[in-house]
């Protein structure tokens, strides 16, 4: 019996979560009988897979997407390693709302884009997620991704830092809190677009610091959502990498080192200070990388985040005390972001007297 055969589909078993399976032993290959698909996963050698409709309505071939050596099969009987997986065949991932490996240490670039049914994922000892490995999994859950995002994690995205992108982009269903504890990380960055689109993201927790923000890190994220970030600041802040154009803008809290974090948002934004906010001659726009910032721009977009602020007799009243300032986009083709920078919350105490 050839490993790659009888493993590569024993993981296929955990994707489609119920179904049959035969292995063949005069070919080389396994079986599968799942929602009318029949899957056969070739010999080491080929690295073949091959899908075919039960009416034979379809029939495609993909380079086998399973590189492994070691995990359970689906018996639960016979244990083998996941080491890599590459990519899912398209016609398959309609199917898939379920992956479990206990072993697999590498989930490669695209493996389940478009995955929408996922929901469930347990690799708890992968070390490296690749880029855009996935996105518009609009399915995936809160849990499943902070049990991705362990502590001993590698890489997330690419080797080339300036190449990491869209990881969970469009994951709708995430709804927070995320945890960011990676102290293992070898590229420490929050890759380009990496939860852009996650509409229902409410809060982001960051336990460990990172190099850089990417542009659109945690664009368009949910209505007033809150990011913790820590203590030092990235060496670079990307566009719009914490931002909506409508609704109620998310919050950035710092907790301390204020001038460094808004120093590192003057390189791609405008950023006005709490106590310049009725003082428009105070502003400093930046106006090399927002070429289309206006002051009336500005005042308007902080008006329109009523949650935040309110207007009265022409002057400007922040609703949430611990504002330390208002961070604005304006890009060509009318493109914007904001967001808030306020600082965290006091802690309160309460004296008991017996």
């Amino acid at each position: 019996m050839k490993k790659l055969s009888l493993v590569s589909f024993a993981i296929f078993v955990s994707f489609c979560v119920h179904g049959k399976f035969t292995y063949d032993p005069s070919n080389g290959t396994i079986v599968d009988e799942v929602n009318g698909w029949t899957f056969k996963v070739g010999c080491k050698n080929t690295y073949e897979l091959t899908l075919q409709k039960e009416d034979s309505s379809f029939w495609g071939t993909a380079e086998c997407p399973l590189d492994l050596t070691e995990i359970y099969s689906a018996d639960g009987q016979t244990r083998y390693r996941a080491v890599d997986i590459r990519a899912l065949p398209v016609a398959a991932r309609p199917y898939i709302t379920a992956f479990i490996a206990p072993e697999l240490t590498d989930i490669g670039e695209g493996v389940f884009v478009e995955c929408s049914k996922l929901s469930t994922v347990s690799s708890p000892k992968v070390l490296r997620i690749g880029n855009q490995a996935f996105q518009n999994c609009t399915s995936l859950t809160t849990e499943s991704l902070n049990g991705l995002l362990h502590k001993g994690v590698l890489i997330l995205g690419s080797n080339e830092i300036d190449n990491q992108q869209y990881l969970f982009l469009g994951c709708t269903a995430i709804t927070g809190p995320i945890v960011w504890n990676l102290p293992s990380l070898t590229t420490n960055v929050v890759a380009k677009g990496m939860f852009r689109n996650c509409t229902s993201l409410k809060e982001v927790r960051f336990v460990t610091d990172v190099a850089r923000i990417k542009d659109y890190a945690f664009r368009d994220i949910a209505s007033g959502a809150s990011i913790y970030m820590p203590l030092t600041a990235p060496a670079v802040y990307g566009e719009r990498a914490v931002s909506r154009s409508s609704g109620n803008y998310p919050k950035v809290y710092l907790k301390g080192n204020h001038d460094e974090w808004l120093n590192a948002m003057r390189e791609k934004h405008t950023v006005i200070l709490k106590e310049d906010f009725n003082n428009s001659d105070k502003w400093v726009l930046n106006e090399s990388n927002v070429p289309n910032a206006t002051k009336e721009k500005v005042r308007a977009a902080m008006i329109a985040d009523g949650a935040m602020c309110v207007e009265a007799e022409n002057k400007i009243r922040t609703v949430d005390r611990n504002v330390i300032a208002f961070v604005a986009y304006y890009g060509n083709n009318n493109e914007t972001g904001f967001c808030w920078v306020l600082k965290i919350p006091e802690q309160g105490f309460r004296i008991i007297v017996r």
